[in-house]
């Protein structure tokens, strides 16, 4: 077995894992002011609003986030 499939199947194991926990897979995109993504950061919370918290954090990174969850935008959020 490559190290490839090896980061798969740990990759594999996590996202089973995260689900069987109750948390659901997001990703923030770091966008610029015409939409372009910069930046894509993933990471697992129980519900749309822990996320907002999460995807706020990235906001010290970039002047607007996006949070997506599969192909349905929860947020914009824009630097203050």
């Amino acid at each position: 077995m490559g190290l490839i499939e090896i980061i798969t199947d740990f990759g594999n194991w996590l996202w089973g894992q995260k689900m069987i926990e109750g948390l659901k897979p997001y990703v923030a995109f770091g966008v610029d002011p015409a939409g372009v993504a910069r930046a894509t950061y993933e990471f697992f919370c129980s519900d749309d609003e822990e996320a907002k918290r999460q995807a706020e954090r990235y906001l010290d990174s970039h002047d607007i986030i996006e949070l997506w969850i599969d192909y349905k935008r929860i947020a914009r959020l824009k630097r203050s």
